[in-house]
């Protein structure tokens, strides 16, 4: 690994090779770590998330062709997490994640998805507007009880997440847009 710059205090990125490209299986697993870490460090969010037992399938449309190749060439990005009073038991990656038993399904477009991860968008004003649609399974009986605290640990989530070192769709004059630490 490159030593990283540390000639300014203004504007410290990670190194390239450092970056895991938003929605990849490796910045996936890279949020993951980085929600388990804060939950170890805060105790009221390690709170809020216990009351999570279900299993979720995300499915992010309209990704960009860099991405395809972790989906199975698909322009459909699917993550199914199964949670256990806010552990993760599960995370699954790709094609067969759509296979598993979800109690919540979440459809998402890619620039949605993208734009709630930069901070531009909040989780309830893109479901009220519609851009987010979550499916409850009908037997999933806990859902009205646990919507409403969702968008408060979506919020607390989104906010961990952004601390990953995350690279982006390249940009038309070859460099990479960055974000983190």
């Amino acid at each position: 690994m490159k030593p990283r710059s540390t000639s300014t205090a203004l504007n410290l990125l990670p190194a390239k090779e450092d970056l895991a490209l938003f929605l990849s299986p490796r910045w996936i697993h890279a949020v993951a770590e980085e929600i388990e870490a804060a939950k170890r460090a805060d105790q009221y969010f390690m709170n809020l998330v216990t009351e999570f037992s279900l299993r979720v399938l995300y499915l992010v449309e309209g990704i960009p062709r860099t991405l395809r190749r972790f989906y199975g060439g698909r322009a459909q990005a699917q993550i199914f997490v199964d949670l256990y009073r806010g552990r993760v038991r599960r995370i699954e990656v790709g094609p067969a994640a759509s296979e598993e038993p979800v109690d919540v399904r979440v459809t998402v477009p890619y620039k949605i998805a993208l734009r709630l991860f930069l901070g531009e968008l909040s989780p309830a004003v893109t479901i009220i507007n519609g851009e987010i649609k979550a499916e409850p399974a009908a037997e999933f009986r806990r859902w009205p009880l646990i919507a409403a605290k969702g968008l408060v640990t979506a919020n607390r989530i989104l906010k961990t997440a952004r601390k990953v070192p995350t690279a982006f769709e390249p940009h038309p004059n070859g460099g990479l847009k960055r974000r983190g630490r």
